[in-house]
């Protein structure tokens, strides 16, 4: 009962805080102008914004047609205990993105504007729904949990592919132009969250990973990271990568002509950035995303690509390929062979030798040492 009510409650407040924000021309505009998310995509999701002013939504909610209580107000953890019964609003002056599921809401994040108010607990760009604990969230129901994925429901439909991507405006901008989605609103997966991702994703044909380009390649490092343990599940996936447009170009140009202690360096970095929010923000189509998907790899393609055919230690940079290569289904190994071969030239390497050095490697690995 406590977890449909809180639904309910979270379901409603959505409603709420999407009215104040088409009501509110001002922040409207900066989110739109931002974002480039259209008006019709922010009705459907029910995007709203935590004006907490008169009446209070809390107040409303208490004495509306749902009548919640204040215990299932702040079992939804959008609401917070304070002394004499009284309770506040986790978000202020946050852009609310509801996480839908089965035609409730599950769960909120909030991003935070211009009217953010300029406080230390209020500095991060994005804040989650706190979950339950037994210091000082004891009050949050155990249904709300940060383990669910922005636009999950999509996996009900059982799409042949899904473009997990990094944030939720992200998401959205791939639904907008059609595409099945899904957003952890994280660079990283948890572990202990990965199991159940790779339960639902099972009967996907294909998973594509699209993080952010940056100059850091954090996004890339840990596409890569989920990508190759998603693999290791039986789980197709590859990795795409989105090119630089002009403002990324001339930004990474300029980083390279500064000093790291240059007080222009912060700004330059946020410039040389690229999302798929921006990307289709900047007037990239369907059809554009289309050939950045066509050209997206497996982790393993995308190091052997990295491979340096003069480089003197080329056999030590091999070993750990040629181990990865003798994981895979023995119908697939040609192909990878034929990759390292075609990258490292065909006379240096045969295919005979590279099948010699992936059995060394592969008793070696097993013993424990190094070929």
């Amino acid at each position: 009962r406590l977890t449909l009510r809180v639904r309910e409650a979270l379901t409603a407040l959505a409603e709420i805080y999407h009215e104040r924000l088409m009501g509110n021309a001002e922040v409207l505009a900066w989110f739109r102008d931002k974002y480039g998310i259209r008006e019709d995509t922010i009705a459907r999701l029910k995007i709203g914004y935590a004006d907490n002013g008169e009446p209070s939504p809390a107040r409303i909610l208490m004495d509306g047609p749902g009548a919640f209580t204040r215990r299932e107000l702040t079992a939804t953890s959008a609401f917070r205990p304070r002394a004499q019964d009284s309770i506040v609003p986790f978000f202020d002056c946050r852009i609310v993105f509801p996480y839908w599921s089965r035609g409730h809401v599950v769960f909120m994040i909030g991003r935070r504007t211009p009217w953010t108010p300029d406080y230390d607990w209020e500095k991060s760009k994005y804040k989650k729904l706190a979950v339950r604990n037994d210091r000082n969230h004891s009050h949050v129901a155990p249904c709300i949990r940060n383990d669910v994925l922005y636009n999950e429901d999509v996996l009900l439909a059982r799409p042949e592919r899904v473009i997990i991507t990094e944030g939720v405006t992200d998401c959205i901008s791939l639904i907008e132009h059609g595409f099945a989605a899904i957003s952890p609103a994280t660079v990283q997966i948890r572990e202990e969250d990965l199991d159940r991702l790779s339960r639902k994703l099972a009967s996907v044909k294909t998973v594509y990973i699209c993080h952010d380009n940056e100059v850091s390649q954090v996004g890339l490092h840990n596409a890569l990271k989920l990508a190759r343990r998603l693999t290791e599940r039986g789980i197709a996936t590859r990795v795409a990568v989105l090119p630089l447009g002009e403002k990324q170009t001339a930004a990474r140009t300029r980083l390279a002509e500064l000093p790291k202690n240059h007080p222009d360096v912060e700004m330059f970095l946020a410039d040389a950035k690229i999302d798929v929010n921006e990307y289709f923000a900047s007037g990239k189509t369907a059809a554009d995303f289309e050939a950045i998907l066509a050209a997206a790899q497996t982790p393993l393609e995308m190091a052997i690509g990295k491979l340096e055919p003069n480089a003197q230690d080329l056999a030590k940079l091999l070993d750990p390929i040629l181990a990865e290569v003798h994981q895979l289904d023995p119908i697939e190994q040609p192909r990878y062979l034929k990759l390292i071969q075609e990258k490292c030239g065909k006379g240096r390497l045969p295919i005979s030798a590279l099948r010699q050095q992936m059995k060394v490697v592969r008793i070696d690995g097993a013993r424990g040492g190094k070929s």
